[in-house]
């Protein structure tokens, strides 16, 4: 948040801003205050506003999971992620990171590379998928009404089964290309 929150003991359900609890509806978006979070004074304000509940509707499959993970980076961790070190650009697309995933894709092609890029993928994973669920959760807040937020958290988080299936029959070819190449190649 930009604003100066000195002298606002909490923040709006519904959008995070910064409100005095005297205030009937929030300045911003026009909630109701109804639902108040208060404000610990160690909360960075990069995260105010977010509630587990909203994670937990956006990232949907293994939640739990995520929200300890998300936990730890917001204490400074970085916590491992296997899934990701293990199968890098289809974990990422399977989360919906598209762009990592196609930079991952094609890291995965350059020799010794792919083992840092694998290592990597293991260390910022969560922290990747962290920054895309808050950013989208934000985004989702801002824009649309109170009774659709849940709805659109749905909509636009969770996984995605297609995408893995496409960098799978994309990796395949690759493979398929570089091995008729060498052998029926001139």
């Amino acid at each position: 948040m930009d604003e100066n929150i000195e002298g606002y003991e909490y923040e709006c359900a519904g959008c995070g801003t910064p409100v005095k609890p005297d205030e009937p509806k929030c300045p911003k978006c026009g909630e109701t205050l109804e639902g108040l979070i208060s404000i610990p004074s160690d909360t960075p304000a990069s995260l105010a506003g977010i509630n587990e509940e909203d994670f937990v509707t956006f990232v949907e499959e293994n939640a739990n999971k995520y929200l300890q993970k998300f936990r730890k980076i917001e204490a400074g961790e970085k916590p491992w992620l296997w899934p990701a070190f293990l199968f890098g650009p289809w974990w990422l697309a399977h989360r919906k990171l598209y762009l990592w995933a196609l930079l991952a894709l094609l890291l995965e092609r350059i020799p010794f590379v792919n083992i840092g890029a694998h290592i990597c993928w293991g260390i910022y994973g969560n922290t990747l998928y962290y920054k895309r669920c808050k950013k989208k959760i934000l985004k989702i807040r801002a824009k649309y009404p109170a009774s659709e937020i849940s709805s659109q958290l749905t909509k636009k988080g969770g996984v995605s089964i297609v995408m893995p299936l496409l960098f799978v029959i994309a990796t395949i070819g690759v493979i398929a290309a570089v091995v008729f190449g060498h052998f029926f190649g001139k």
